[in-house]
């Protein structure tokens, strides 16, 4: 099973240290960013199964940029506000603007943990299947259909085009797909997934509208065509 992919956003130092370390340890894979600019950098070529995001930032409010992302679709993923901010006011705005949950600082590391867990796996129950273009992908039982005919995909070829469908018109790197599909680093050998993309491509290829994009030095980009 791939590692799930937490975004931690939060400019203090000392706070963003330990959380690293603790969702390392959790076995997540952790990306961070101390500003909003960063975020939105992160977001535009990785899809974290969930943000912890601060409200009070150098570049803008955490509130803000929740309403701006959930507005323009730059991301899905459940957030959970970690602020120092108490008052009952900011908790409601914060879950009214398309926050999942609210927690404060100082926090228990094991409630947080419980609760980051439940609404990363809220998020996945939310979703049976996961449509686009001609492609439907049936995430319980890691079956894809092209036109309503199954593929007859492999669960790794399965979980490779689940995250190439979930970032339509980005282009991901080798290095990042190995770690999200194989769920280890990519040591220097890529014949596994240059293997798998090939069988894939074959395999889309059967569809006209559905491109699916190699680029080298760079990496894979899956696109739907008009």
């Amino acid at each position: 099973m791939d590692k799930k992919i937490i975004l931690l956003v939060e400019d203090d130092a000392g706070i963003m240290l330990s959380n690293k370390k603790f969702f390392k340890m959790q076995g997540y894979c952790v990306l961070s960013a101390e500003t909003l600019l960063e975020t939105e950098n992160i977001l535009k070529s990785s899809t974290p199964d969930l943000i912890l995001l601060d409200i009070n930032l150098p570049d803008g409010s955490g509130l803000d940029f929740i309403t701006r992302m959930r507005e323009t679709g730059l991301c899905a993923a459940p957030v959970i506000f970690l602020t120092a901010r108490t008052d009952s006011e900011d908790v409601v705005d914060g879950l009214k603007r398309g926050g999942e949950d609210y927690i404060t600082k100082p926090y228990d590391f094991s409630i947080l943990a419980a609760r980051v867990e439940k609404q990363i796996q809220a998020a996945q129950k939310s979703v049976d299947v996961f449509k686009c273009g001609p492609l439907a992908l049936h995430i319980i039982s890691q079956q894809a259909e092209l036109d309503g005919e199954d593929m007859g995909l492999t669960k790794k070829e399965f979980a490779l085009l689940l995250l190439l469908v979930g970032n339509i018109g980005k282009m991901l790197s080798k290095e990042y797909i190995y770690e999200r599909v194989w769920g280890q680093p990519l040591s220097g050998n890529s014949g596994a997934l240059y293997a798998q993309i090939k069988l894939l491509k074959k395999k889309l290829e059967l569809h006209e509208s559905i491109e699916l994009c190699v680029s080298r030095g760079e990496g894979y980009c899956l696109n739907i065509l008009d």
